[in-house]
């Protein structure tokens, strides 16, 4: 017997529109249409006209981001993490990115390999769903998948700005620092004025580290590795002073640091042996 009273037939006939009303809503549009993007990014761009590549990528991953930043928006609009908007895009838009910039530096790319950035690129917009609408216990290793993937992003960018003019290289450091920190303290318990205050407080000192660094011959890798840590240390401190952390907390960001600076000097020890 039917709850409402309606026929049969119409109930049924109702059940596929309803059922197609629920797959497309909640952002789930924006993440099917980055699909065929991606794939025409990776696969067309590569080939145009080199004067045209830098703002052709950048218009691809603009719009990839802003696809992502309203799959976030309609995803939970009465979410807590609702300090976070305008954060969500900084992921997907960088892994796009690095993915059209790979197919174009390897000229003998395989094009089978399109579908690996497209499952890539929606990876990070699902991960990003799962960390504002997914269940309690998902959101923290979600949250904390989105912070790896910003931080990854961030060391291509500090690698990559070693062979860029200081004039240029200070700019992205600090931008891919402030939005990879962004990341980070977008789930603590603060005002969206302090948070930024101390998003701000993280990029000058990753940019004044690459500064330093930008004077020395250490390897574009050692550089990047050495400025993600201070990224991780200063984001972190940042994260535990927002949230009122407890001492120890600080002493494992100490010793995470000092750790990752360890490996940093054996491998690079092992790359250049002295004497």
């Amino acid at each position: 017997m039917l709850a409402s009273g309606a026929p049969r037939s119409s109930w049924t006939a109702s059940v596929p529109w309803r059922l197609l009303v629920s797959a497309l809503g909640h952002g789930r549009p924006a993440i099917v249409a980055t699909a065929p993007v991606v794939w025409l990014a990776v696969t067309f761009l590569p080939d145009i006209h080199p004067a045209l590549r830098l703002s052709s990528w950048l218009a691809t991953a603009a719009v990839i981001g802003l696809g992502a930043e309203l799959a976030a928006h309609a995803a939970a609009p009465e979410a807590v993490w609702r300090r976070g908007w305008g954060t969500f895009w900084f992921v997907p838009a960088g892994t796009a990115l690095l993915a059209i910039i790979w197919f174009s530096v390897f000229p003998d790319r395989p094009r089978s390999l399109a579908p690996l950035a497209v499952v890539a690129v929606i990876g990070t917009m699902l991960v990003q769903r799962a960390e504002v609408n997914g269940l309690q216990a998902v959101r923290a290793g979600a949250h904390a998948i989105t912070i790896g993937l910003a931080f990854a992003i961030a060391f291509v960018v500090y690698a990559a700005s070693a062979h860029a003019d200081t004039v240029w290289k200070l700019p992205l450091v600090a931008t891919a620092s402030a939005f990879a920190a962004s990341i980070l303290l977008r789930d603590a318990r603060a005002g969206r004025a302090a948070g930024l205050g101390l998003v701000g407080a993280t990029a000058i000192v990753v940019g004044e580290l690459a500064l330093i660094l930008s004077s020395t011959a250490a390897a574009p890798w050692v550089c990047g590795a050495l400025l993600v840590l201070a990224l991780y240390a200063a984001s972190g401190v940042c994260h535990a002073v927002l949230d009122g952390a407890p001492r120890h907390v600080y002493l494992e960001l100490a010793l995470v640091t000092g750790a990752g600076l360890i490996f940093v000097g054996l491998g690079a020890t092992r790359a250049w042996p002295l004497g």
